[in-house]
């Protein structure tokens, strides 16, 4: 984490500008018509203006939210101008929410404490994205600064390989 919070806010701004270029340049992005990502908060990678690009071409974008009546999480559509509330942990998420099935979602951006160029990643030890991606066949795209991409990083069975890499330096396709 401390790799993450060394960025100042304007460092995370130019990071997010950079991303941005760098993820419209990946096929599974330009062709999705919808993308489950998550509300950057903190130190990682501010995704509004992601979300502000899939709004301007008419694709939806879905944010993980807290489910009370199941317990975990689901994905939840974000609709410009919608209400937020403040989920689990001080994470904004929609205040109604209008649940979109993973499966439905053509592609899904996560981020992560680390990347490596094998396609593992390495979460915040919640298992929250590990879930929602259990079965989930579409396009993984992890992003992060290039400060945060190792060598190797361990796996685990249930860990969801990442088919792009997305940082403030490059794009890396990692599997077809």
């Amino acid at each position: 984490r401390g790799i993450r919070g060394s960025h100042s806010a304007s460092e995370r701004t130019a990071a997010a500008d950079a991303v941005l270029e760098h993820l419209r340049a990946c096929p599974p992005y330009q062709t999705a018509r919808s993308a489950g990502l998550y509300i950057g908060v903190r130190d990682e990678i501010p995704t509004a203006g992601i979300i502000e690009d899939l709004h301007r071409r008419g694709a939806i974008a879905a944010v993980p939210c807290h489910d009370p009546a199941g317990g975990g999480y689901v994905m939840g559509r974000l609709i410009p101008g919608d209400r937020m509330a403040k989920g689990p942990f001080g994470i904004p998420q929609p205040h109604n929410l209008a649940a979109i099935p993973v499966a439905e979602l053509d592609i899904m951006i996560v981020p992560g404490l680390a990347f490596d160029r094998h396609g593992n990643r390495l979460g915040y030890g919640g298992g929250h994205f590990d879930r929602l991606l259990a079965g989930y066949g579409g396009c993984v795209i992890g992003l992060g600064y290039a400060s945060q991409v190792a060598d190797r990083l361990p796996a685990e069975a249930h860990d969801r390989h990442i088919d792009y890499l997305v940082t403030d330096e490059e794009a890396l396709r990692i599997r077809p």
